[in-house]
């Protein structure tokens, strides 16, 4: 008999644990709203396994998606339209979601080890535009680093003509398809010229690129 509760003793303790090493296993990290405030995203590790899961105002799940192969996924960017955002996983690879058709694309991978390895520096510094149909970010290699724009309609990314090296800033306009280059080029020769199918316009004195 002695025997007999020492057996249930331990089955009981074994059994309340249970729980508790599942919580363990679970982390989630705040969400990022969207910019209307109705949709809401985040990362959940669970048992090392990493998913982006957008929920509505109330919680209720939306999207979800399981980032395999990842170890860390981080800086989600909502567009202005509420119905797409970007997100960084392992610090080298810049996805899309497109919550219409919950479809999920690797639009971005940078080559660089360094920019993996470097988990305080922001990869692709990814900015929307105001419409919502450009995403604006940097692209590194081992040897050099680009300003590129990546364009939902088009579904591919096009490199701005601009030496990213003399790049000071560089951001959208505040309501038009716009960004304002400021650059350390003393050149002040405007230049017109197309890339895939964009025409781009290069003002050195307004610091001005137009996506047509």
């Amino acid at each position: 008999m002695k025997y007999l509760i020492c057996f249930v003793v331990l089955v009981i303790n074994s059994v309340a644990l249970a729980p508790a090493q599942a919580e363990q296993t679970t982390l989630e990290i705040a969400p990022v709203w969207s910019m209307d405030s109705s949709l809401q995203a985040t990362f959940v590790e669970q048992h090392q396994t990493y998913y982006l899961i957008v929920k509505d105002k109330e919680g209720n799940s939306v999207s979800e998606h399981l980032v395999s192969r990842s170890s860390n996924l981080s800086d989600i960017s909502w567009a202005h339209d509420n119905n797409h955002l970007s997100f960084v996983e392992n610090n080298n690879r810049l996805w899309l979601l497109n919550l219409k058709t919950n479809a999920l694309s690797l639009i971005a991978f940078n080559q660089s080890e360094q920019a993996k390895d470097s988990q305080d520096i922001p990869a692709f510094n990814v900015q929307w535009s105001p419409q919502g149909n450009w995403i604006q970010y940097l692209s590194k290699t081992p040897n050099r680093t680009s300003a590129k724009v990546y364009s939902l309609d088009r579904r591919r990314s096009f490199t701005i003509p601009v030496n990213a090296e003399q790049i000071a800033s560089i951001n959208w306009h505040s309501q038009e398809s716009q960004l304002v280059v400021n650059t350390d080029d003393g050149n002040n020769v405007e230049s017109e010229l197309m890339v895939q199918g964009i025409k781009l316009l290069v003002n050195p004195q307004t610091q001005l690129v137009k996506a047509y």
